[in-house]
């Protein structure tokens, strides 16, 4: 499943921004939270312009208190760069 299906799932509203970001509301910012938090759905990663809180989707999603569908997130992998130089 990815990031939007499980925002859409957890009954979380978004807002479609540049890119491949979306805009949430903060679940941590006190006050004025609307849509503050950027949240990239390739990368999985997110940060509020507000309070500055950021990390990955899972922190998100715990918070939001969708911790049990968490694990359904699909990462997308790193492939490693190759150590071996050519000389």
């Amino acid at each position: 499943m990815n990031a939007l299906a499980l925002l859409t799932k957890a009954g979380v509203s978004y807002t479609k921004s540049e890119g491949f970001w979306v805009r949430i509301d903060c679940p941590r910012c006190e006050g004025s939270q609307n849509n503050t938090v950027g949240f990239n759905y390739i990368t999985n990663a997110f940060v509020c312009h507000r309070c500055g809180w950021k990390g990955k989707s899972r922190d998100l999603f715990r918070t939001l208190g969708v911790k049990d569908r968490a694990s359904e997130l699909e990462y997308v992998e790193e492939k490693p760069t190759s150590l071996v130089q050519d000389f």
